[in-house]
């Protein structure tokens, strides 16, 4: 939008102040989810809740019988915005950890040590007074006006990221030996754990802000998401040169599928 990055640095963070912590998100998603996608006891997108169990490796508890349930899942995705704004980063200072996998590291300016808790806190205020506004200006509407964000918030980052990593194949590509016990590289990785979904359709592509081109996007994080498309068809020949299984679904509701197939299937011992 500007050819000044801290300008554009700092529309990101506004951007994304009422869906989560920009602070927290640094170290959550730009760092560890990016670095050690689908993981375990790595990634913290696959620990943020206790309640769900999304990797084979996590022991099973009662309480995850529930995932196989849609409206279970579904109830706990609307929720999301509030945890990433406010719960995770909240614990992320009392703990200095993120979901308990991801260390705050000093990373200098409000990213790390006493600044990131200082400005975490800030935004945990600033917040709550944006949300509480409605509820003490115009009362119950209010309070249903804020719901709605935050519900369609949640819903809308939980079907257009789950989606994208949480089924058995992408699970499976996150694996950091090969059935020889070499090491794989970290670029097969980031491919074989994602899922791309819906590629020809503009609908999708607008509505999960590129997210749909999660391979690409793994791959080249920095890249402006209207360019993923455009290099998709390159990362997919590529991949199939090298033998790199290219993980693509022709749509949102067979990526969907494979999600909830993959919660059912775990919400057993």
């Amino acid at each position: 939008l500007c050819k000044h990055p801290s300008v554009n640095h700092f529309g990101t963070m506004l951007g994304m102040a009422m869906i989560a912590s920009p602070m927290m998100w640094y170290h959550q998603h730009t760092y560890a989810h990016h670095s050690h996608t689908t993981e375990h006891e790595v990634d913290p997108d696959l620990h943020h809740r206790k309640s769900f169990r999304l990797n084979s490796r996590v022991d099973h508890c009662k309480i995850h019988g529930l995932q196989a349930s849609r409206i279970y899942t579904y109830a706990h995705w609307s929720m999301t915005a509030i945890g990433d704004a406010l719960v995770i980063p909240v614990k992320s200072v009392l703990t200095g950890f993120i979901s308990d996998t991801t260390e705050i590291g000093d990373a200098g300016g409000s990213l790390g040590g006493s600044a990131y808790s200082r400005a975490t806190l800030v935004h945990n205020a600033i917040y709550l007074l944006i949300v509480g506004a409605p509820v003490c200006s115009l009362g119950p509407s209010g309070m249903v006006s804020v719901l709605m964000q935050i519900a369609i918030s949640g819903w809308l980052f939980g079907f257009f990221s789950q989606i994208n990593h949480i089924n058995e194949d992408a699970l499976a590509g996150a694996a950091e030996e090969d059935h020889d016990g070499n090491p794989r590289s970290w670029a097969k990785r980031q491919v074989e754990s994602s899922v791309n979904w819906a590629n020809e359709s503009t609908f999708w592509f607008l509505l999960s802000n590129g997210l749909n081109y999660q391979i690409e996007h793994h791959l080249f994080p920095g890249i402006n998401q209207s360019h993923l498309k455009h290099i998709a068809p390159v990362v997919r020949d590529t991949c199939e040169e090298f033998g790199v299984k290219y993980n693509a679904m022709p749509s949102f509701s067979a990526a969907l599928w494979a999600t909830a197939e993959w919660y059912s299937c775990l919400s057993s011992p």
